[in-house]
């Protein structure tokens, strides 16, 4: 008896995609190793380039130079590998402190090594960064040896601290206190410093801080006649009792003054004294002013 032909079409595609199923059967699916990566470390020359104070949240990772993604610290991450690998790792940071806007730091190089990968086994690796050779450091303030900052306002006195538990790390660090007579501050860097205002270029401000309220950072921009700056509001620092690390994104602020010939800046601080509070007190370490 002769079947219709749409059922002998059918019988056809039914034998190929048992066929197909069997074939599927026999491959092995590939077995992953796990790249465990629990911390990251800065190595830094300190003379020209300060701490290694960092904090790098993220790692963008590459194997055998093929992205696999990226992951927040500490992180394990499947990977299809087999004996000699190459791993490399981009460090993240959270942008102006917001951790939705994580991003590689662009001053930051990469950290790679060679390992010996088995599938199936835990491998460990923990990165070590360094600035990049081309990175220019305008500022670098760790308050040990001497204060690059002043008063601009408010009768709030800066000072060095040494007491070791008041101290981020080092001899010393700058704090002010708010009281009930003193309620404001504005401090600023002595030096008016150059930075590149163009696209092609990176900007930032790394600080260390504590502070029991919030502060603001501006910059203050010049022109190279200009003997008064303008200020730039930057940010919202909020309070933090413990220390804590920022990395402040500097360049559409810079960019937009350079496209009105302000190419010179300070940084500035400043801060009031809640209505809440009778005591308000700020601390800062390393503070770094960096361009590519």
């Amino acid at each position: 008896m002769k079947l219709p032909l749409y059922i002998t079409f059918s019988l056809i595609l039914f034998c190929c995609g048992v066929l197909l199923s069997f074939s599927a059967c026999d491959q092995e699916e590939p077995i992953p190793a796990y790249l465990h990566i629990d911390t990251a470390y800065l190595n830094t020359q300190f003379m020209e380039e300060g701490s290694a104070s960092h904090k790098i949240r993220n790692a963008w990772v590459f194997v055998n130079d093929q992205s696999v993604g990226a992951y927040e610290l500490p992180a394990v991450l499947p990977i299809l590998a087999d004996g000699s690998t190459k791993i490399s790792v981009q460090a993240g940071i959270a942008n102006n402190g917001i951790f939705s806007t994580r991003k590689v730091y662009p001053f930051y190089s990469n950290a790679s090594t060679i390992m010996s990968v088995t599938p199936g086994e835990d491998v460990n690796y923990s990165p070590t960064f360094a600035y990049q050779s081309e990175t220019i450091f305008e500022m670098v303030a760790d308050f040990d040896f001497a204060n690059v900052f002043e008063e601009t306002s408010g009768r709030a006195t800066l000072q060095m601290v040494n007491a070791p538990d008041l101290v981020f790390e080092g001899e010393r660090s700058a704090h002010i206190e708010l009281h009930e007579t003193d309620t404001l501050f504005s401090i600023q860097s002595l030096d008016l410093y150059r930075l590149p205002t163009t696209i092609n270029f990176d900007s930032y401000l790394e600080l260390d801080y504590r502070c029991t309220a919030p502060f603001d950072v501006y910059l203050e921009a010049y022109t190279p006649t200009s003997s008064a700056g303008i200020q730039s509001r930057l940010l919202t620092i909020n309070k933090k009792e413990n220390w804590n690390k920022i990395y402040i994104d500097l360049n559409q602020t810079v960019q937009a003054f350079g496209s009105e010939n302000y190419n010179f800046f300070r940084v500035v601080f400043k801060g009031v004294l809640p209505a809440n509070q009778t005591q308000a007190l700020y601390y800062w370490d390393n503070v770094k002013l960096l361009h590519n």
